[in-house]
């Protein structure tokens, strides 16, 4: 197991298979309801998002993408298919709603099966 980044207790470790990144502790959204993830971002929350992405992308079909933090048009099109298949209005950023389906589904699927 590698430790990918360290911060404020937040720890995120690359699995040892590689066919899957695992997160530990996911943080919650922020309180601000009216914060959204897009593009052109560099955060905490944009690596979670492409971890998390990643690890559902074998059962949603679709590219792994490069875990860097920052929020680029490869992400934005993945969010938007994400959206797409979830029926959540699509927009390819990550308000408060895509990012609870989005821990929905990484916990009801990724997590169920380790």
């Amino acid at each position: 197991m590698e430790i990918l980044h360290r911060e404020n207790n937040s720890i995120f470790e690359k699995n040892s298979s590689p066919q899957r990144n695992r997160v530990e502790g996911i943080r919650p959204y922020p309180n601000d309801n009216n914060y959204v993830l897009k593009l052109g971002e560099t955060s905490e929350l944009v690596f979670i998002l492409q971890l998390m992405l990643n690890s559902l992308s074998i059962y949603y079909n679709s590219p792994r993408i490069p875990v860097s933090g920052i929020f680029d048009t490869t992400l934005q099109k993945i969010v938007a298919e994400f959206q797409r298949i979830n029926m959540i209005p699509v927009s390819g950023t990550v308000d408060r709603t895509t990012w609870q389906r989005l821990v929905e589904e990484y916990n009801e699927t990724v997590n169920d099966s380790q």
